[in-house]
């Protein structure tokens, strides 16, 4: 979050998630829908292990005990929060658009056998933004010197999926990118990346605001 701690400079909202994802996993359908139709490892919004098949609990049974507690203490207020600030700015503006904004390794086994490219813009096919606003961001990054990919590997989790209407003019956009852009992985500190690729950042969303 610290990576976008400029926002309110550009006058945008933004919601921080406070809590661990293998505690609850905000991306994901509390009913259960996969994301993706293919073999890839998929995990819940109520993991029971990780990406590296790792199980995260003791005791599963406690797991599966707590999780419809976890999912009404945090992940329904989450959504119902996300919604309620999206309806705002449509009636304030007449359009809204969420970013969401995520980062992975560089190397996940179970997700893929090849090293994810820096960044990963997802519409849901097409389906949660218009094109003008997925090309402004792609362009804008690949003019940054980054590697871009769209919808592949991934195109947007439940949040992107759950938080647009485009009857309302309400869009969302997901970025996925590599840690290592800002960061070194196996310590998880910062590295003298992290300022310009705040940089970068900040520039993409004040990209947004100009086609949105």
């Amino acid at each position: 979050d610290e990576l976008y701690d400029f926002t309110a400079t550009l006058g945008i909202s933004r919601i921080v998630a406070k809590m661990s994802r293998y505690v609850v996993d905000l991306n994901r359908n509390p009913n259960g829908s996969p994301l993706y139709q293919d073999d890839r490892l998929q995990t819940g919004a109520t993991p029971l292990e990780t990406f590296a098949r790792e199980g995260l609990f003791n005791d599963q049974s406690v797991a599966l005990q707590t999780a419809k507690k976890r999912l009404e203490l945090f992940h329904k207020p989450y959504h119902n929060r996300l919604h309620t600030i999206l309806d705002d700015l449509q009636k304030q503006f007449g359009k809204a658009l969420l970013f969401d904004a995520h980062s992975i390794k560089r190397r996940v086994a179970s997700l893929s056998s090849e090293p994810f490219p820096d960044c990963i813009l997802g519409n849901r096919d097409g389906t949660s933004c218009p094109p003008t606003i997925l090309e402004a961001a792609a362009e804008y990054l690949r003019a940054q010197g980054l590697d871009v990919a769209i919808n592949q590997p991934f195109k947007g989790g439940f949040i992107t999926e759950s938080c647009h209407d485009k009857a309302k003019d309400i869009f969302s956009l997901q970025l996925e990118m590599c840690q290592d852009l800002y960061m070194d992985e196996p310590n998880g500190t910062k590295n003298e990346r992290f300022d310009p690729m705040k940089l970068k950042l900040k520039g993409l969303l004040h990209r947004l605001i100009e086609v949105l």
